[in-house]
Protein backbone atom coordinates (compact mmCIF):
# COMPACT_ATOMS: atom_id res chain seq x y z
CA UNK A 1 0.00 0.00 0.00
CA UNK A 2 2.61 2.58 0.88
CA UNK A 3 4.72 2.09 -2.41
CA UNK A 4 1.13 2.35 -4.39
CA UNK A 5 0.57 5.72 -2.65
CA UNK A 6 4.27 6.86 -3.68
CA UNK A 7 5.05 6.89 0.25
CA UNK A 8 8.60 5.85 1.11
CA UNK A 9 8.81 2.34 3.22
CA UNK A 10 12.09 4.13 5.05
CA UNK A 11 10.07 7.45 6.29
CA UNK A 12 9.92 7.04 10.07
CA UNK A 13 7.73 9.92 10.33
CA UNK A 14 4.66 7.53 9.00
CA UNK A 15 5.80 4.94 11.66
CA UNK A 16 6.06 7.43 13.85
CA UNK A 17 2.33 8.41 13.48
CA UNK A 18 0.87 5.04 12.91
CA UNK A 19 1.99 4.11 16.60
CA UNK A 20 1.08 7.86 17.78
CA UNK A 21 -2.42 6.45 16.68
CA UNK A 22 -1.97 3.25 18.40
CA UNK A 23 -1.07 4.66 21.71
CA UNK A 24 -4.12 7.36 21.67
CA UNK A 25 -6.03 4.59 21.53
CA UNK A 26 -4.68 2.55 24.88
CA UNK A 27 -3.33 0.15 22.09
CA UNK A 28 0.03 -0.21 24.21
CA UNK A 29 0.95 2.54 27.40
CA UNK A 30 4.27 3.94 28.78
CA UNK A 31 5.48 1.56 31.85
CA UNK A 32 5.22 4.59 34.28
CA UNK A 33 1.65 5.67 32.90
CA UNK A 34 3.26 8.93 32.04
CA UNK A 35 1.13 11.30 29.75
CA UNK A 36 4.59 12.02 27.23
CA UNK A 37 3.62 12.07 23.33
CA UNK A 38 5.37 8.89 22.23
CA UNK A 39 9.12 9.96 20.36
CA UNK A 40 11.02 8.51 17.64
CA UNK A 41 13.87 7.55 20.40
CA UNK A 42 14.84 4.80 22.94
CA UNK A 43 14.61 6.78 25.98
CA UNK A 44 10.93 5.59 27.39
CA UNK A 45 9.62 1.81 27.93
CA UNK A 46 6.24 1.08 26.44
CA UNK A 47 4.01 -2.61 26.67
CA UNK A 48 1.09 -4.09 25.17
CA UNK A 49 -2.11 -4.46 27.50
CA UNK A 50 -2.00 -7.84 26.54
CA UNK A 51 1.06 -8.61 28.35
CA UNK A 52 0.01 -7.66 31.55
CA UNK A 53 -1.73 -11.26 31.78
CA UNK A 54 0.99 -12.90 29.62
CA UNK A 55 -1.55 -13.79 27.60
CA UNK A 56 0.40 -15.18 24.47
CA UNK A 57 -2.68 -16.60 23.04
CA UNK A 58 -4.66 -13.23 22.77
CA UNK A 59 -1.53 -11.49 20.93
CA UNK A 60 -1.49 -14.28 17.86
CA UNK A 61 -4.80 -13.61 17.66
CA UNK A 62 -5.52 -11.51 15.06
CA UNK A 63 -8.82 -10.61 15.37
CA UNK A 64 -7.86 -8.35 18.22
CA UNK A 65 -4.85 -6.69 15.83
CA UNK A 66 -6.18 -2.82 15.62
CA UNK A 67 -7.23 -1.73 11.77
CA UNK A 68 -7.58 1.82 10.55
CA UNK A 69 -7.60 3.94 7.66
CA UNK A 70 -4.14 6.01 8.10
CA UNK A 71 -5.10 8.72 5.84
CA UNK A 72 -1.90 11.01 5.35
CA UNK A 73 -0.97 7.60 3.85
CA UNK A 74 -4.13 6.46 1.64
CA UNK A 75 -4.35 9.69 0.77
CA UNK A 76 -8.11 9.25 0.06
CA UNK A 77 -10.60 7.65 2.60
CA UNK A 78 -11.25 4.82 -0.46
CA UNK A 79 -9.51 1.52 -0.23
CA UNK A 80 -9.92 1.17 -3.65
CA UNK A 81 -8.16 4.85 -4.16
CA UNK A 82 -4.88 4.48 -6.19
CA UNK A 83 -3.11 4.86 -9.49
CA UNK A 84 -2.98 8.72 -10.87
CA UNK A 85 -6.64 9.55 -11.69
CA UNK A 86 -9.05 10.17 -9.23
CA UNK A 87 -11.79 7.70 -7.72
CA UNK A 88 -15.28 8.40 -7.65
CA UNK A 89 -15.17 10.03 -3.92
CA UNK A 90 -15.82 14.06 -4.78
CA UNK A 91 -13.30 14.74 -1.60
CA UNK A 92 -10.50 12.65 -3.08
CA UNK A 93 -7.09 14.85 -3.08
CA UNK A 94 -6.64 13.31 -6.87
CA UNK A 95 -8.72 15.47 -7.89
CA UNK A 96 -6.93 18.81 -7.18
CA UNK A 97 -4.51 18.89 -9.98
CA UNK A 98 -0.58 18.92 -8.83
CA UNK A 99 -1.99 19.31 -5.06
CA UNK A 100 1.60 17.56 -3.00
CA UNK A 101 0.34 15.80 -0.09
CA UNK A 102 3.61 14.99 1.95
CA UNK A 103 3.11 13.75 5.70
CA UNK A 104 5.16 16.81 7.35
CA UNK A 105 6.57 17.59 10.63
CA UNK A 106 4.25 15.60 12.76
CA UNK A 107 2.95 18.15 15.40
CA UNK A 108 2.43 17.27 19.29
CA UNK A 109 -1.55 17.78 20.29
CA UNK A 110 -1.70 19.50 23.42
CA UNK A 111 -2.17 17.37 26.15
CA UNK A 112 -1.59 19.86 28.62
CA UNK A 113 -4.95 21.25 27.67
CA UNK A 114 -6.82 17.77 28.02
CA UNK A 115 -5.35 17.30 31.48
CA UNK A 116 -6.60 20.78 32.34
CA UNK A 117 -9.87 20.69 31.33
CA UNK A 118 -10.37 17.47 33.92
CA UNK A 119 -8.47 19.92 36.78
CA UNK A 120 -10.17 22.87 36.24
CA UNK A 121 -13.28 20.86 37.16
CA UNK A 122 -11.27 19.55 40.49
CA UNK A 123 -11.67 21.24 43.88
CA UNK A 124 -7.78 22.33 44.61
CA UNK A 125 -8.08 20.99 48.31
CA UNK A 126 -9.14 17.29 46.39
CA UNK A 127 -6.06 17.07 43.73
CA UNK A 128 -3.80 17.99 46.76
CA UNK A 129 -4.63 14.56 47.91
CA UNK A 130 -4.59 12.36 44.67
CA UNK A 131 -1.00 11.06 43.49
CA UNK A 132 0.29 11.57 39.68
CA UNK A 133 -0.95 8.46 38.85
CA UNK A 134 -4.44 8.95 39.72
CA UNK A 135 -4.28 12.17 38.49
CA UNK A 136 -3.14 10.66 34.70
CA UNK A 137 -5.64 8.04 34.98
CA UNK A 138 -8.39 10.42 35.71
CA UNK A 139 -7.36 12.63 32.13
CA UNK A 140 -7.40 9.73 30.60
CA UNK A 141 -11.20 9.03 31.63
CA UNK A 142 -11.86 12.24 30.93
CA UNK A 143 -10.57 12.24 27.30
CA UNK A 144 -12.83 9.03 26.61
CA UNK A 145 -15.68 10.53 28.03
CA UNK A 146 -15.34 13.66 25.92
CA UNK A 147 -14.16 11.95 22.66
CA UNK A 148 -17.18 9.47 23.33
CA UNK A 149 -19.06 12.88 22.66
CA UNK A 150 -17.74 13.48 20.04
CA UNK A 151 -18.28 10.78 17.76
CA UNK A 152 -21.96 10.96 18.76
CA UNK A 153 -21.87 14.22 17.32
CA UNK A 154 -20.17 13.21 14.18
CA UNK A 155 -22.92 10.64 13.29
CA UNK A 156 -25.28 13.44 13.96
CA UNK A 157 -23.87 15.29 11.37
CA UNK A 158 -23.83 12.38 8.91
CA UNK A 159 -27.46 12.19 9.52
CA UNK A 160 -28.10 16.09 9.21
CA UNK A 161 -25.53 16.77 5.96
CA UNK A 162 -26.15 13.80 4.23
CA UNK A 163 -29.13 11.33 4.86
CA UNK A 164 -31.72 14.02 5.48
CA UNK A 165 -30.92 16.43 2.62
CA UNK A 166 -30.80 13.47 0.25
CA UNK A 167 -34.44 12.48 1.75
CA UNK A 168 -35.65 16.30 1.32
CA UNK A 169 -34.05 17.07 -2.17
CA UNK A 170 -36.15 19.39 -4.10
CA UNK A 171 -35.79 17.89 -7.22
CA UNK A 172 -35.32 14.46 -6.00
CA UNK A 173 -32.02 13.15 -6.67
CA UNK A 174 -33.88 9.88 -7.38
CA UNK A 175 -37.03 8.46 -7.41
CA UNK A 176 -38.59 7.71 -3.71
CA UNK A 177 -38.36 3.64 -3.68
CA UNK A 178 -34.06 3.81 -5.64
CA UNK A 179 -33.42 6.10 -2.82
CA UNK A 180 -34.82 4.04 0.37
CA UNK A 181 -32.55 1.42 -1.17
CA UNK A 182 -29.58 4.07 -1.91
CA UNK A 183 -29.69 5.11 1.98
CA UNK A 184 -29.96 1.87 2.65
CA UNK A 185 -26.97 0.39 0.92
CA UNK A 186 -25.17 3.23 1.69
CA UNK A 187 -25.25 4.63 5.29
CA UNK A 188 -25.97 0.45 6.41
CA UNK A 189 -27.44 0.83 10.01
CA UNK A 190 -24.86 3.65 10.66
CA UNK A 191 -28.30 5.64 13.22
CA UNK A 192 -27.84 1.55 15.29
CA UNK A 193 -24.55 2.77 15.78
CA UNK A 194 -25.41 6.37 17.38
CA UNK A 195 -27.94 4.93 19.21
CA UNK A 196 -25.43 2.55 20.86
CA UNK A 197 -22.99 5.04 21.27
CA UNK A 198 -25.66 7.83 22.57
CA UNK A 199 -26.54 5.19 25.48
CA UNK A 200 -22.83 4.45 26.09
CA UNK A 201 -22.35 8.61 26.50
CA UNK A 202 -25.61 8.58 28.79
CA UNK A 203 -24.03 5.82 31.04
CA UNK A 204 -20.99 7.66 31.19
CA UNK A 205 -22.78 10.91 32.36
CA UNK A 206 -24.86 9.18 35.08
CA UNK A 207 -21.65 7.74 36.14
CA UNK A 208 -20.34 11.47 36.28
CA UNK A 209 -23.33 12.63 38.52
CA UNK A 210 -22.93 9.56 40.65
CA UNK A 211 -18.75 9.21 41.35
CA UNK A 212 -17.30 12.85 40.19
CA UNK A 213 -14.93 14.44 40.35
CA UNK A 214 -13.07 10.87 41.30
CA UNK A 215 -14.39 8.50 39.18
CA UNK A 216 -13.91 4.96 40.45
CA UNK A 217 -14.41 2.92 37.33
CA UNK A 218 -15.79 3.02 33.72
CA UNK A 219 -14.66 -0.31 32.39
CA UNK A 220 -18.04 -2.32 33.53
CA UNK A 221 -20.23 0.76 31.14
CA UNK A 222 -17.49 -0.52 28.46
CA UNK A 223 -18.13 -4.17 28.91
CA UNK A 224 -22.10 -3.76 28.90
CA UNK A 225 -22.16 -2.07 26.22
CA UNK A 226 -20.12 -4.61 24.31
CA UNK A 227 -23.22 -6.47 24.17
CA UNK A 228 -24.69 -4.33 21.88
CA UNK A 229 -21.80 -3.14 19.95
CA UNK A 230 -21.01 -6.63 18.96
CA UNK A 231 -24.22 -6.64 16.92
CA UNK A 232 -24.61 -3.70 15.06
CA UNK A 233 -20.61 -3.10 14.37
CA UNK A 234 -19.72 -6.02 12.43
CA UNK A 235 -22.91 -5.53 10.33
CA UNK A 236 -21.76 -2.08 10.33
CA UNK A 237 -18.03 -2.77 8.81
CA UNK A 238 -18.64 -5.82 6.96
CA UNK A 239 -21.46 -4.17 4.77
CA UNK A 240 -18.83 -1.46 3.81
CA UNK A 241 -17.44 -2.48 0.72
CA UNK A 242 -20.85 -3.07 -0.82
CA UNK A 243 -21.97 0.35 0.09
CA UNK A 244 -18.86 1.83 -1.41
CA UNK A 245 -19.41 -0.22 -4.23
CA UNK A 246 -22.95 0.92 -4.69
CA UNK A 247 -21.99 4.56 -4.16
CA UNK A 248 -18.96 4.39 -6.95
CA UNK A 249 -21.78 3.26 -9.12
CA UNK A 250 -24.39 5.47 -8.49
CA UNK A 251 -22.31 8.90 -8.43
CA UNK A 252 -21.08 7.56 -12.25
CA UNK A 253 -24.44 6.83 -13.38
CA UNK A 254 -26.46 9.59 -11.51
CA UNK A 255 -25.87 13.09 -12.36
CA UNK A 256 -27.89 14.76 -9.63
CA UNK A 257 -26.21 12.61 -7.33
CA UNK A 258 -22.74 14.19 -8.51
CA UNK A 259 -24.18 17.81 -8.06
CA UNK A 260 -25.46 17.19 -4.48
CA UNK A 261 -22.21 15.95 -3.38
CA UNK A 262 -20.61 18.70 -4.71
CA UNK A 263 -22.67 21.17 -3.63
Amino acid sequence: MLINHSVSTTDRRAALQVARSLQQQLFFYEVEWGQKLLQDGVEDVYMFLQDIEGNSEARRDRKELPTAVITPLTRCYASSCSGKDPCYSFACPRRQAGRIIDLGPISEPDIHHQMQDWLSTVNPAILQTLPESEVHRQTIIYKIITQEEQYVQDLDKVEALFILPLLKANPPIMSVVKLDEFIRDVFGNILDLRECNRRLVEAMYVRQREQAPIIERIGDIFLDAAVTFRLAYPTYVGHLPLAEKRLKNEIESNANLRLFLEV
